[in-house]
């Protein structure tokens, strides 16, 4: 008799391996993303995608990070803080209006602005 852990197992192999198929037949993976398999353009991941529900700082950085062809990690790692940062205040788990003065002047590098610029993006001057 088979443990309910490998039935389970079981199915969800099955599953991934119908929506491997079903992937495959519309889009091949790429190292940089997905090719589309009826062009053959490669179609860039979209998560770093900016929405109109981000803060205005994080719109501009993402931006910016998708201009350089960056990843948020990428971001992160040339803003010098962690990944975990970013998405708490893309999130709204930190308010950008708390950003401190070390973090705006590393933004405002990243983006070629002056670091008031950034302060104001976010927030923190009004």
């Amino acid at each position: 008799m088979k443990s309910k852990g490998s039935r389970n197992a079981a199915s969800a192999t099955t599953y991934q391996a119908a929506v491997s198929d079903e992937v495959r037949s519309s889009k091949e993976y790429t190292p940089t993303g997905l090719q589309d398999a009826i062009t053959g353009a490669t179609v860039r991941r979209t998560w770093n995608a900016p929405k109109p529900s981000d803060p205005p700082l994080i719109r501009v950085l993402l931006k910016e990070a998708n201009r350089r062809g960056h990843q948020m990690t990428n971001m992160s790692a040339a803003l010098d803080c962690t990944y975990g940062y970013i998405a708490q205040l893309r999130c709204g788990h930190r308010k950008p209006e708390h950003i401190g003065q070390e973090f705006a002047e590393r933004a405002a590098a990243y983006l070629g602005v002056p670091t008031a610029a950034v302060k104001l993006l976010a927030g923190r001057v009004t």
